[in-house]
């Protein structure tokens, strides 16, 4: 019986839920057997291999790296023997003229062994690499197991060959001693990277977080971080600086917060503010009680690209309670002749509001802008919900919302 579906294969991402399908035979017992083929948008590509009579993956496979899509065509290729790995394999990107495949270049590699262990020198790709984000791991594997000195490497796209960019040691697949990590942070434009001390896979000590300039990318905003403390039990203490966003919306620019922890938890007062061309403006915050934010909070959210959320209301025990607001923020232009700081200033009318129940989730009346609207538009919609799930929706006009609530 021939299936037109996944079989064995767990999507990795929305598009290979959205476009990926497989093609091939079950057996007597539901097992997958000969040949089964990938369908990208119902048009064959080069993946797939040969399932043996007991449901096992057998001879040689091309499988779909785990960031696989229409854009970045990357694959495993090697042998199966009993549904194990062995052997050499290699990871590549496909190559095309016109629409038409022509070759590969690889791009990671490494052994497995007999029992589907990787062994010896290994390039592995970053999860999501990408055109876009060229990252990789090179070091060694003890059966399976992380062991030595991993460099990690970066690809800018003004260089011809990888650079090495951070990387340090493991002991039996743990980080131990002097590293330089990727931050939370790291992206192909804006590369932070952390430098400190692992003991057995704790961090320790204090540890530094600075930027690296990208070659060919000019970049106004330095946003400078405190050496930031990680106690002998690998919590964290005192003063710290955690990104938000990098958005070019309004220009380049960070959002950023600043704030204290106590054993870990955040604690007390933490500022929210953008940094635009190095200058930072201090634009909302709130206030933690061991770890959950309480009382009145304004905070920020990119709906897309034509306009941010400025956020304002109360948290009770973490959650958002009692009414709030929500105001556009108008994007920011490099072709006007306003500064951006004055943008930030030129917040438009109420775009949502309405009230949260003891339990954070929304409760009664809600106003809403049409969001397939232009952003000037305010044609408003109605919802109500009843603990957080939609009752009904109508149109009313402001006027009336506002009454209500």
């Amino acid at each position: 019986m021939i299936q037109n579906n996944l079989g064995d294969y767990i999507p990795k991402n929305l598009k290979q839920i959205n476009h990926l399908k497989w093609l091939g035979q079950y057996g007597n017992l539901n097992q997958q057997i000969g040949e089964w083929k990938a369908l990208w948008d119902n048009k064959p590509i080069l993946a797939g291999g040969r399932y043996n009579d007991n449901g096992h993956k057998e001879g040689p496979w091309n499988e779909l790296f785990c960031n696989y899509s229409e854009i970045d065509q990357l694959i495993e290729s090697g042998i199966y023997q009993e549904g194990l790995r062995v052997g050499k394999w290699v990871t590549s990107k496909l190559l095309y003229i016109c629409q038409t495949q022509y070759g590969k270049m690889p791009i990671g590699e490494g052994m497995y062994d007999d029992q589907g262990r990787k062994v010896g020198k290994w390039v592995d790709l970053h999860p999501q690499f990408s055109k876009d984000f060229l990252l990789v791991f090179e070091g060694d594997y003890v059966e399976n197991v992380k062991n030595g000195y991993w460099s990690t490497k970066f690809k800018y796209f003004s260089e011809n060959k990888y650079t090495i960019i951070g990387g340090g040691t493991y002991e039996n697949g743990v980080k131990h001693g002097h590293w330089i990590d990727l931050s939370d942070y790291f992206d192909n434009r804006v590369q932070y990277l952390e430098e400190g001390n692992y003991d057995k896979g704790v961090k320790k000590g204090y540890w530094t977080i600075q930027q690296k300039r990208v070659p060919g990318y000019f970049l106004s905003n330095i946003l400078q971080f405190p050496k930031m403390f990680y106690d002998k039990n690998g919590k964290k203490q005192g003063v710290w600086i955690e990104i938000s966003k990098f958005t070019r919306t309004f220009g380049n620019s960070f959002l950023y917060s600043k704030g204290w922890y106590l054993d870990d938890v955040k604690d007390g007062y933490w500022e929210i503010i953008f940094m635009i061309d190095g200058v930072n403006f201090k634009r909302g915050g709130g206030k933690y009680q061991n770890g959950k934010k309480v009382g009145k909070w304004k905070e920020f959210e990119q709906q897309n690209d034509l306009f941010w959320r400025v956020q304002i209301g109360d948290y009770k025990e973490g959650n958002k309670y009692g009414f709030w607001e929500s105001r556009k923020i108008k994007r920011y232009l490099p072709n006007e002749p306003y500064r951006l700081e004055n943008t930030l200033k030129n917040q438009y009318s109420i775009r949502v509001f309405g009230m949260f129940n003891e339990n954070g989730l929304e409760e009664g009346h809600w106003c809403y802008v049409n969001e397939q609207k232009a952003y000037e538009d305010y044609s408003q919609l109605g919802i109500e919900f009843k603990n957080g799930i939609i009752d009904k929706k109508y149109e009313k006009d402001i006027k009336e919302f506002l009454d209500i609530i």
